[in-house]
Parts: structure tokens; sequence; C-alpha cells
């Protein structure tokens, strides 16, 4: 099975939308009527989850009109106190309308899907298009993707391929 088809596949299995916020999916966005059908940068959506897997944000990271078949796709998850988290990037309440509370990029867990593999999610209802990521949440989601251990050579090498990141000395700072 092609991973375009596997990646669908395996996150149709875990559809639930009772788990998704109540926002999630009432505005126009992609696979919406009226809403783009292109995938961008900084682009947010839920992953559909089920009891046993919970539904966590998943993050355009990288430029899919630059290279729509590696698209870097993170997710963050939950900080709990006791457990090791990766803290590269750290997410508090207010940083977008869907961190709650206390969350963190586990970078350790990131895709490199398609554009086409992610429309199809959404296309499948696998994926629902949440808000997108400010410009100032997305430039520190990229910088902790450079800095995390956790984070592949790959994605690493993508976002600097596409000029989203290295160049931080030169960069306006992040307050």
């Amino acid at each position: 099975m092609p991973r375009a088809d596997l990646f669908v596949t395996i996150s149709r299995s875990v559809l639930n939308r009772e788990t998704l916020p109540s926002h999630v999916g009432g505005r126009e966005g992609i696979g919406d009527p009226g809403g783009s059908d292109v995938v961008k940068l900084g682009a947010t959506y839920f992953n559909c989850g089920s009891p046993k897997w919970k539904s966590h944000l998943q993050m355009v990271i990288s430029d899919p009109a630059k290279d729509p078949e590696r698209v870097v796709l993170v997710n963050m998850t939950s900080a709990h106190n006791g457990i090791a988290i990766d803290d590269s990037c750290i997410l508090e309440k207010g940083d977008h309308p869907d961190v709650l509370h206390r969350s963190y990029i586990t970078y350790a867990r990131l895709r490199i899907p398609t554009a086409k593999s992610i429309m199809d999610a959404v296309s499948a209802k696998v994926f629902q298009a949440s808000f997108d990521l400010s410009p100032h949440l997305l430039k520190r989601i990229q910088r902790g993707l450079i800095a995390s251990p956790f984070a592949t050579s790959k994605a690493k090498d993508i976002l600097q391929a596409q000029g989203l990141v290295g160049d931080e000395e030169n960069d306006e700072p992040l307050l």
C-alpha cells in the first residue's frame, strides 16, 4: 500500500468526532464549501481520535507550495506533571485557540506526508480544519523543530531548504 494511502487508512481507523472542540469543522476552510482546497503553511487540523487515541492538533510547518511531496506535520500534546517532555517548544493557553492548557510539540512523532494525502484525509473527514497558526507561533514551532533532539534530520533539512529556518540571528526576536 502506498504511504499516502496508509496515512489515510490509519487515520480513518481512529475516526471519532465527539472528542473534537465544538468550533472544529464549523468554519470555512479546507474541505468546507466555499473554503480553500489547498494545504498551506500554518494550517492546522484535528485528527479525529477515538477513546483509545486522543485527537491531537496537527500543524503544517513547512511550505507545501514549495514541496508538496514532503509536508512537515507536527502535533501537540498535553504536558502533565511528572512526565518527561520535549521542551523545545512549550505552548501555553492562549498561544492558539486550541491550546487549552500547557502543551508541547511532540517532534518525535512528526510525520512527512504529501499534500495530497492531507487533502485526502480532509476529504475523508479524518482531518478537520481548525484555526491557522499565527506567524509568531509558526516561527516558534519551526525554531523548536531545529532545536529538538527528537526531530528527524529529514524534517530539519526540509525547513532549511525552504528558507524557513536557519538565519535566526537576523530574524526579529520572539518575545
